[in-house]
């Protein structure tokens, strides 16, 4: 009996196992249930952030046009002839006028004297009106040059022009030309003088607008 009495209590010791390995079993468990815990509420907050930087996305695309008004943004900017003479050719394209814009030409400085444009004409064209389209600070231009390919510009005008965005310069009596110099004096009217267009009226009132244009300066590139 006592025997069997003590091998119970031997078979109970040996269930008991060693108290510090039963513990850290247990430690192992706890431990991994906190991972397992921490993990899924890694994951939760992982989804919410996510969540949270789509919808940024989304509003930052919604706000874009508001953001770009408010400064000023002009995507005609990154153009490479942006302000270059080549945008005083062609029809008249700037939509606001008496805003800056990147689809008119522009010196490379403000308010330092003497700047030039010609610009040359497809064909000559029996020319009884120049127009000038100034679409940014307009006032500048102090002589107008003209004349064809052959032999030398002659002045056509010289003076104080209006300041407005549209000069006409009527051509009396009416001239064959094919080439066009605008000399300006930025000094004159302060600010950034951008020249949008210059179109030769012909005897039926139809515009011709220039091919090709040369320059003293560009904004975006003073060695042009």
């Amino acid at each position: 009996m006592l025997d069997r009495t003590g091998s119970m209590q031997d078979g109970l010791f040996r269930m008991s196992g060693n108290p510090w390995k039963s513990a850290s079993i247990i430690q192992v468990f706890a431990i991994a249930a906190l991972l397992i815990i921490g993990w899924l509420n890694f994951d939760e907050r992982f989804s919410k952030f996510e969540n949270r930087l789509l919808k940024l996305e989304a509003d930052s695309k919604t706000l874009a046009p508001i953001s770009n008004i408010m400064r000023g943004y002009q995507p005609d900017r990154a153009r490479p002839d942006a302000y270059a003479a080549i945008q005083a050719t062609g029809p008249a394209n700037v939509p606001a006028p008496g805003v800056d814009s990147a689809l008119a030409w522009c010196p490379a400085a403000e308010d330092e004297g003497t700047e030039w444009i010609e610009l040359r004409y497809e064909n000559p064209v029996l020319v009884k009106e120049i127009r000038i389209h100034a679409s940014f600070n307009p006032g500048a231009v102090v002589r107008v040059l003209g004349g064809t390919d052959q032999g030398d510009l002659r002045e056509l005008w010289a003076g104080t022009s209006p300041a407005e965005s549209i000069q006409a310069i009527a051509i009396s009596p009416p001239a064959e030309i094919s080439r066009i110099k605008l000399e300006l004096d930025t000094a004159k009217v302060p600010g950034w003088n951008e020249i949008d267009a210059v179109a030769l009226i012909d005897a039926a009132g139809t515009p011709v607008w220039a091919a090709s244009a040369t320059s003293s300066s560009v904004w975006s590139n003073p060695a042009k």
